[in-house]
């Protein structure tokens, strides 16, 4: 059986958006709908328009995006949200009203999967409306495809880190953190060089991640260090991510024999 493509289980970005379907719940007057006609206005967006929040809230499961619209002086928005919230957490929440968002409440407004849009910012909601709704739909699709990545890189026998820019462990999968002695709870936010003996460090700077920044994947041995002092010689690959991360990929079974 191949082995998988660890490479393809990070994705780096969403696929482009063509197709965004929205739920609107709104309460504008018949003869005055700036928010529905921005939404209906984006090519890219099928929109369904619902009058009564409880008729909306039964097809929120195939929607991308809750839009609501809130007149001056409504709860229906704050209520709406705490409704939509019950039944999924992550579902991107857009709320266009003439209060202040601090008005609805610290729940709302520190949700990252929620924004308020206030009519007299910038003359109206119209021309912030679409790029709200994409770009919360947009992080949420990219979060989507991390987690399933992430869940992929946990079923491959090879060890995995993600390192941040900043050189901490973001992310370490079980087989990773065994192979050096550590549970990945305890070396999630440490250094990557923690892993590494001193003079295996400055090799790996100055031969390896050069050649990384190049453009480069980089496979070779590498010594790592255990918790309790012991080192092994493991195949390891190592590639650059555009924000400046790295992604590690260790695999004890070298054909070598730890070295204490």
């Amino acid at each position: 059986m191949a082995r998988p493509d660890w490479n393809s289980t990070i994705p780096d970005r969403a696929p482009p958006l063509t197709s965004i379907t929205v739920c609107y719940v709104g309460e504008e007057p018949a003869d005055q709908q700036p928010v529905r006609t921005a939404l209906a206005g984006s090519d890219a967006m099928e929109v369904r328009t619902v009058q009564d929040p409880g008729d909306g809230l039964e097809a929120i499961e195939a929607v991308d995006c809750v839009v609501s619209y809130a007149a001056f002086g409504s709860t229906n928005g704050a209520a709406l949200y705490e409704t939509v919230r019950e039944r999924d957490r992550e579902l991107p929440f857009v709320l266009v009203t003439g209060e202040r968002p601090d008005e609805f409440g610290p729940a709302l407004v520190s949700d990252p999967w929620t924004e308020v849009v206030r009519r007299d910012d910038d003359g109206g909601p119209l021309p912030a409306l679409e790029r709200r709704v994409r770009r919360l739909v947009e992080h949420r699709r990219l979060v989507t495809l991390l987690h399933r990545g992430i869940a992929a890189v946990e079923t491959v026998h090879d060890g995995t880190a993600i390192v941040g820019p900043d050189g901490t462990f973001e992310y370490v999968n079980q087989s990773f953190a065994t192979q050096f002695g550590h549970s990945p709870q305890t070396l999630v936010g440490a250094e990557w060089r923690t892993v590494y003996a001193d003079d295996e460090v400055d090799r790996l700077e100055r031969e390896v991640l050069p050649t990384i920044e190049d453009g480069w994947r980089w496979t070779g041995s590498c010594v790592g260090q255990r918790s309790n002092g012991t080192t092994f010689t493991a195949r390891t690959g190592v590639t650059g991510l555009e924000d400046g991360s790295l992604v590690f990929v260790v695999n004890e079974s070298d054909g070598r024999k730890p070295d204490t």
